[in-house]
C-alpha cells in the first residue's frame, strides 16, 4: 500500500459500547486483531473510539484510509455483517437531537467532517447485525461467532492489498 512514495496511513477504528451487549462487537474485533503475534507496522493505528460523538471527525482527520467496525442495523439475522464504503452506507441517526448534541454519533461526525473537508479519502465500514444492545456485558453467540471471519477480512485488507 504505497501512495506517492509513502505508506498509506490507516486507522482501524472500533466504535460501540461493550456494556450494551452486541454494541461491543467493534471492541471485540479490535482486541482480536491486536492479539495477533504479528507486529503491526507504524503506519497502521488501532483505536477503540468508544461511543462516537462529533470528535470522531477529528479522530479520522489526517488518515488516508479509515476502517470502522461497529454494530449496525442491517435488517438481517444477528451476526451477519457487511463491508461497505461510506458512499454505500446509509447513516441514519434514530435519535431526535432537539437542540442538543449529546446524541451525536457517527453519522453526525461524518457530516461534520464533510462540512469541514477533513474526512479521509477512503472510509470503509464493517457493520455487524446485533442480536441485542441491552445493558449487559458480552456478545451474543451469533455475533461472537462472526468475529473470526470479520477479523480475517480486515487482516486481508490491511496486509494483502
Amino acid at each position: 500500500m504505497v501512495t506517492q512514495d509513502r505508506l498509506m496511513k490507516i486507522l482501524v477504528l472500533a466504535l460501540g459500547n461493550p456494556l450494551r451487549g452486541d454494541d461491543g462487537v467493534g471492541c471485540a474485533v479490535l482486541a482480536g486483531l491486536r492479539e495477533t503475534a504479528v507486529p503491526y507496522p507504524p503506519h497502521i493505528t488501532f483505536l477503540d473510539g468508544g461511543t462516537p460523538g462529533l470528535e470522531t471527525a477529528l479522530t479520522m482527520q489526517g488518515y488516508d484510509k479509515v476502517i470502522v467496525i461497529d454494530a449496525a442495523n442491517l435488517g438481517e439475522r444477528p451476526g451477519s455483517w457487511r463491508r461497505f464504503s461510506l458512499a454505500e452506507a446509509s447513516l441514519v441517526q434514530q435519535a431526535q437531537m432537539e437542540g442538543t448534541l449529546h446524541d451525536a454519533g457517527f453519522a453526525e461526525a461524518v457530516a461534520l467532517g464533510a462540512a469541514l473537508d477533513i474526512l479521509p479519502p477512503e472510509i470503509i465500514v464493517y457493520g455487524v447485525q446485533p442480536e441485542t444492545i441491552a445493558w449487559e456485558m458480552g456478545l451474543s453467540t451469533a455475533v461472537q461467532s462472526a468475529i473470526p471471519q470479520i477479523s480475517q477480512q480486515i487482516w486481508a485488507e490491511l496486509f494483502d492489498a
